[in-house]
Order: structure tokens, then C-alpha cells, then sequence
């Protein structure tokens, strides 16, 4: 493969790891929970307790947690790839082998 060729390839790659990872963190940031967050109704014997994230919450903020997380994954790995493409040819010369 010609070294041109690799550079390009891995800096289009990363480029679109960063679009996509930037998208998913995006989208996560904006997006808003529409449900009920916490739990209503409280009685006497609960009043000092403090109030209780609903099921539905806690399961839209794990979902958003691992979506932001992936995001972030794809937008690191999409910089180190596009990094990666500006010494192709040193990391050839230093291994020892023609792409």
C-alpha cells in the first residue's frame, strides 16, 4: 500500500470517528429526560428521607452515561488515528516493513 495512500486512509478514519463520537456526546448533552425524576407522594415516616430517583430515571441516565462514554472513546481513538497518520512513514522506517 502507498504511504500516501495510508496517511489519507487513517486520517479519513479518524476523522470519522471524531464526527461520530462528537455527535453521540452532542446528542446526549442536548436530549432531556421527559418523564418523572424523582419519586412524589412522601408520608409522614418518610418526610426525612431524601427524595428517591424514579426506576425510568436511573435507567435514561445509565443509558446516556455509556452513550457519552462511547462518544468520548470515538472522538480519543478518531485523534489518535489522525495523529497516527502524520508519522506512517517513521513507524515503516523504525518496524521494517512496506505497507
Amino acid at each position: 500500500m502507498d504511504i500516501l495512500l495510508a496517511k489519507k486512509l487513517l486520517n479519513s478514519a479518524g476523522l470519522a470517528m471524531d464526527i461520530v463520537g462528537a455527535i453521540l456526546v452532542a446528542n446526549e448533552v442536548v436530549r432531556r429526560f421527559r418523564g418523572i425524576r424523582i419519586t412524589v407522594g412522601q408520608s409522614w415516616s418518610t418526610m426525612t428521607d431524601p427524595p428517591q430517583e424514579t426506576e425510568e430515571f436511573q435507567s435514561w441516565s445509565r443509558r446516556t452515561f455509556r452513550i457519552m462514554r462511547l462518544g468520548l472513546i470515538s472522538l480519543v481513538a478518531g485523534f489518535i488515528l489522525q495523529a497516527l497518520s502524520n508519522w506512517v512513514e517513521e513507524i515503516q522506517c523504525l518496524l521494517g516493513f512496506r505497507l
